[in-house]
């Protein structure tokens, strides 16, 4: 890619990425405005870094990193029957392995959450149990949003992508205003669901402008799967091992005074926010 479009992607995805994060932040706010640090917000961020991690750990945090080389090398190729041919053998391995992730979050909730909260107890346990639950499907759509992306950023598409944090941010921002006295901590929950699968569309429509081709394929004996797992493997164990240290730091809040995993999460969100915002928009571009 020349200087020139490497200058004017970072410059897209970091305009995205800020606009992104100031939504996200503001979310944060809002959590903390209604909610305080509290059993409840310690139940939700128990319940919401279940989908999260597992979805990182078995699906996302790789599937990115081995998309776009893969894809890139067989755009620059024009070897566009192998590329969608691929394409279709990822997004049907990642919508079914998210189906599976989504029926174990479902039936067995209260061992994750035992085992990620142990120190939560009676109503707020059965409340991060309730909200695992609800947003269990947020593994489907991000996780094929993910792919989408992914092959987004090989064909050098940058804007959509970059706005996504966006979407899912003011996604929530809306549920929790309109819907927070009705339904408490669930509008969050419910929030990020819609914004989810928000995102999820917003991606598939800009890439079926693209001409996408997809044919529902699970037979992996291709040179080309072969090259993607290459990369998917490593990417993924790097991933897992910033997912040990969530659930240590979530295991060692959970026991604490009320607010513990909540506090810890706030304080989190205000120190990766300048951080992320910079090394995401310069290491996509």
């Amino acid at each position: 890619m020349p200087k020139e479009q490497i200058a004017k992607a970072t410059g897209i995805i970091l305009i995205g990425t800020l606009i992104g994060k100031i939504a996200g932040f503001i979310r944060e706010i809002l959590v903390a405005k209604y909610f305080g640090a509290s059993l409840i917000t310690d139940a939700y961020f128990v319940a919401y870094t279940i989908p999260m991690l597992l979805l990182n750990m078995v699906i996302a945090g790789g599937a990115y990193s081995a998309t776009v080389p893969t894809f890139t090398k067989h755009l620059a190729n024009k070897d566009y029957k192998i590329l969608w041919r691929l394409f279709s053998i990822i997004v049907s391995y990642t919508f079914v392995i998210s189906i599976v992730l989504v029926i174990i979050m479902i039936f067995f909730a209260p061992y994750l959450v035992k085992f990620m909260g142990y120190g939560l107890k009676g109503e707020t346990f059965e409340l991060a149990v309730k909200l695992t639950k609800v947003m269990a499907p947020m593994i489907i759509f991000l996780g094929l949003m993910n792919i989408f992306i992914g092959v987004l950023h090989a064909f050098q598409h940058f804007t959509v992508p970059s706005l996504n944090a966006f979407t899912l941010g003011t996604t929530v921002i809306i549920f929790v205003v309109f819907l927070s006295k009705n339904i408490g901590i669930f509008s969050v929950g419910i929030g990020l669901v819609v914004g989810s699968g928000l995102m999820c569309l917003a991606s598939l429509i800009v890439l079926l402008k693209r001409q996408v081709k997809f044919n529902f394929n699970l037979n992996f004996r291709y040179k080309e799967v072969g090259e993607f797992i290459h990369l998917f493997i490593p990417a993924t164990i790097g991933t897992a091992v910033f997912g040990i240290y969530t659930i240590i730091s979530r295991m060692m809040a959970s026991p604490l005074e009320e607010g513990s995993i909540a506090a810890l999460d706030f304080g989190y969100m205000v120190m990766q926010t300048p951080l992320s915002t910079f090394s995401l928009a310069i290491s996509t571009a």
